[in-house]
């Protein structure tokens, strides 16, 4: 016997929100566009203070901040699309759209950001720093903090995970944007050319490590890979440890899209009636949701031996 997965549109955790939060979606996907626009602009002028100063560190800036309106982007389009209902064709909807779009921004990043950290590396191998206009650096550094600062500021009043992340992505830019302005201190209070490759390689580390954070857990998205912070063994602990469970296998668990994880397995149990399982299933999807923030889960029920036990013959679903 075979109880079906519990939907998006299934109990309190289907897909109904009141009209409270819905304003807040909308809201949220509005600011998110802001912070786009915003990021897009600085990146520009990023990209154009680079080529006017010299400065490695704006140039890694400008990629950074690209990156940023492409997190914007991505954001945007999981507020809006993975909310669609599934196909006859997409049965889980477009849920992984983001995923694959923040693959081909991740390999982006880490291409430019390699290149920048082989500028740098470039000049101190030939000890040949470059001159930079400091005072360009320290204009183009507030203005980035001021737009960073804004976009966040803007973020903090929206709803939603993918917006309170955007937000701490951004609060992080203010920090990091900092950058440019420190070196351009550095180059014209105390002339130390190097500064300005110094930052731009500390920059460009931080955009690698970020872009191939994102980069790995897209593949194991896609690769459908348990999600990180959980385990098979964790889970199958924490079924077997419900109330009329008596062993859990074929464990499998996968993340859809970000923020909704997927579940299937075979649960043993005394050999009883349909309408009495019931409670035992609702008890694990409980377990699932409160422990591993699983939403969707397929049980298929079965009674007899345990089929880990090599001695055993194989379980038959109950009647």
């Amino acid at each position: 016997m075979k109880t079906a997965g519990n939907g998006p549109e299934a109990g309190a955790g289907g897909r109904g929100h009141s009209c409270f939060a819905g304003a807040k979606e909308i809201e949220g996907g509005r600011e998110l566009m802001t912070a786009l626009a915003l990021n897009l602009v600085l990146s520009a002028v990023d990209f154009i203070g680079a080529f006017l100063s010299g400065s490695r560190t704006l140039l890694a800036a400008g990629f950074h901040d690209f990156s940023d309106a492409v997190a914007m982007g991505i954001a945007y389009a999981a507020e809006t699309r993975s909310r669609g209902p599934p196909s006859e064709k997409m049965s889980y909807g477009l849920k992984r759209l983001s995923v694959l779009a923040a693959i081909l921004n991740a390999i982006a990043l880490i291409a430019g950001a390699s290149f920048v950290s082989y500028r740098a590396i470039a000049a101190f191998s030939a000890g040949t720093p470059n001159e930079v206009n400091g005072g360009i650096l320290i204009a183009v550094g507030a203005l980035a903090i001021a737009l960073n600062g804004f976009a966040a500021w803007r973020l903090s009043t929206g709803g939603g995970l993918n917006v309170r992340a955007a937000f701490w992505h951004l609060a992080d830019d203010v920090m990091t944007g900092g950058a440019a302005i420190l070196a351009g201190v550095i180059h014209t209070l105390f002339h130390f050319a190097w500064a300005d490759a110094v930052l731009s390689l500390a920059v460009s580390l931080i955009v690698l490590k970020g872009a191939s954070d994102v980069l790995f857990e897209g593949l194991e998205i896609v690769m459908e890979a348990i999600p990180r912070g959980m385990g098979a063994s964790e889970i199958r602990g924490a079924m077997e440890a419900v109330g009329g469970v008596e062993a859990a296998h074929h464990i499998h668990v996968w993340t859809i899209g970000r923020g909704s994880v997927a579940l299937s397995a075979h649960v043993r149990v005394a050999d009883r009636r349909l309408s009495q399982l019931k409670g035992v299933s609702a008890r694990i999807r409980a377990v699932l949701m409160e422990k591993y923030k699983i939403g969707h889960a397929t049980l298929e029920f079965e009674c007899g031996p345990d089929p880990r036990d090599e001695d055993s013959d194989e379980s038959v679903e109950c009647l």
